[in-house]
């Protein structure tokens, strides 16, 4: 990403990492928001690879 993220110092909770809430996640995270997912699995047991793979792609940390 060549644009640095905006600030906001809003924590927003995302639960389920399907891929409704990792699409949420990031367009959250893209927003500035900090964001946490809670999942009764991991990611990769919940989602498509392709779907992982975008996860992988956004990991802001």
């Amino acid at each position: 990403m060549n644009n640095p993220l905006p600030k906001n110092d809003t924590n927003i909770l995302v639960i389920g990492a399907g891929v409704s809430g990792l699409t949420t996640a990031i367009c959250l995270r893209e927003a500035g928001f900090n964001v946490v997912i809670v999942a009764r699995n991991q990611a990769f047991s919940l989602t498509s690879p392709v779907s992982f793979a975008v996860l992988g792609f956004f990991n802001y940390s």
